[in-house]
């Protein structure tokens, strides 16, 4: 992980506790940031496991939220600024379905600002999920991208985090798909 931008790595620990701290202060003002479609069910941290050394000074919440037909996983990734935390609007939002419950259907990652790209923040979304599908049983994770103006680039990052990178399946709704199958074991690894 390029940690170029990012703030300096920190014990895992130190940043939960850190965390921990912080969202009991702010948890008013978070939920009337939340989506109010959607009925959250359960809300928990997925990245960083405690125990961890060093990483990146990034917590990724995980929302559970249920509608009739589907139950989607939306990642939020706060960002350490000074003594707190900020949603900056960076996520990975992914779903399951009844149809295919140990499939996780990965919908969009977004680092919103080009200036904190390469920095480990969609690193982190990604093993994030990854961690959680696993914890919940998931076998598989898989995409689909459409074409944008860096393909290059998103194919790169996909392959580098153990990804297939498929292109110009006829008459898909994506251009790309990326797929990874998880393997069996429950523990954690830093992402690469």
């Amino acid at each position: 992980m390029s940690f170029k931008r990012a703030r300096k790595a920190r014990p895992a620990d130190d940043i939960l506790r850190n965390w921990t701290v912080w969202s009991n202060r702010h948890t008013r003002e978070q939920a009337e940031d939340d989506n109010s479609d959607w009925v959250s069910e359960q809300t928990g941290i997925a990245w960083p496991e405690p125990g961890l050394d060093l990483v990146a000074p990034y917590v990724v919440v995980v929302s559970v939220v249920g509608s009739a037909d589907v139950t989607s996983h939306n990642l939020r990734l706060f960002v350490c600024i000074r003594d707190g935390f900020h949603y900056d609007g960076d996520h990975l939002w992914a779903s399951t379905s009844p149809q295919s419950p140990r499939h996780m259907q990965i919908h969009d990652l977004l680092v919103r600002d080009p200036r904190n790209r390469n920095a480990g923040r969609g690193s982190v979304l990604v093993a994030a999920l990854e961690s959680h599908s696993r914890r919940h049983g998931c076998s598989w994770i898989g995409g689909g991208i459409s074409g944008v103006d860096d393909m290059p680039r998103v194919e790169q990052f996909y392959r580098d985090r153990g990804y297939s990178v498929v292109k110009g399946i006829p008459n898909a709704p994506f251009e790309w798909q990326v797929l990874k199958e998880l393997t069996p074991t429950g523990h954690w690894s830093s992402p690469s």
